[in-house]
């Protein structure tokens, strides 16, 4: 059971970043890189980790897979806009 929810979780991040990404606002899509990054950097003074070591590697990884599907959503909104856009035009030619 334990294997499923380390599965599901990530998926679940990445969805729920897509859906922010997607909106009006582009700061909503922001917020889980920065919760990320906060987290993370508590989690290693915490734990006092290596700040330039191997420990840097899943910060790093992890913010730019969270940026990423921060850039795609908001891409895939601009063109459903534009879609609409094209749409509206093309009712008023008729």
């Amino acid at each position: 059971m334990g294997t499923v929810i380390d599965l599901a979780l990530p998926i679940i991040i990445l969805v729920v970043q897509y859906f922010l990404s997607k909106q009006a606002r582009v700061w909503s899509g922001g917020i889980l890189p920065a919760a990320f990054a906060v987290f993370f950097i508590w989690l290693m003074i915490d734990k006092d980790l290596a700040f330039f070591s191997r420990d840097v590697i899943p910060l790093i990884l992890g913010i730019t897979i969270l940026c990423g599907v921060w850039i795609n959503g908001q891409e895939a909104y601009k063109k459903k806009q534009g879609k609409e856009l094209m749409k509206m035009r093309g009712q008023d030619l008729i």
